[in-house]
């Protein structure tokens, strides 16, 4: 069995005096921290597994994000239940379709396949995921995640996880508890 390369870039939270009785809490997420990471994705074919949610906290979309790292070019995105664009009906099957803007082939991963297949991944280096999530396990973005995972280590294909805090409060740090 294939091992899979993960990267976990992880949300910091920075906590910062702004006067001697107040704080303030910076939560950078993931994406946030892309440009730290840049040789890391230079001069890589990225698969950007994602939907409307991928925004930084200076309302950057991933693409461009990653449109400014020199060297990489995004080849592929993977859309989870919702669609790309987050107007699909919860339990609708969705289409693949392409981003008219950049003209990127949005591989459906909540339609007629679940799981990144040979084809979709063939123009693809390296995968990365970035979806905001709830925590809750009744959501489907956890398993395309894992899905997306099991088809990277398929095909020898490093996964990145861009990290992003629980919205239901942004600070609490939880991880794998039932």
């Amino acid at each position: 069995m294939k091992m899979l390369n993960i990267l976990l870039i992880s949300l910091t939270v920075t906590v910062a005096a702004c006067s001697q009785k107040t704080e303030q809490t910076l939560v950078r997420t993931g994406l946030d921290r892309v440009p730290e990471f840049q040789q890391l994705f230079s001069g890589k074919r990225l698969g950007i597994v994602t939907n409307h949610t991928a925004y930084t906290r200076d309302n950057r979309y991933i693409t461009n994000v990653f449109s400014e790292i020199p060297g990489v070019k995004v080849t592929a995105l993977f859309s989870p239940e919702h669609g790309f664009y987050g107007t699909e009906a919860a339990g609708s099957k969705v289409e693949n379709s392409r981003n008219n803007r950049k003209n990127i082939p949005i591989y459906s991963l909540y339609g007629k396949t679940n799981k990144p297949t040979a084809r979709m991944l063939a123009d693809v280096d390296m995968l990365v995921f970035d979806i905001q999530d709830i925590g809750a396990r009744f959501y489907t973005y956890l398993s395309t995640m894992a899905l997306a995972m099991e088809a990277a280590a398929e095909f020898d294909i490093p996964f990145v996880v861009l990290d992003r805090p629980n919205p239901i409060n942004g600070v609490t740090v939880e991880g794998n508890i039932l």
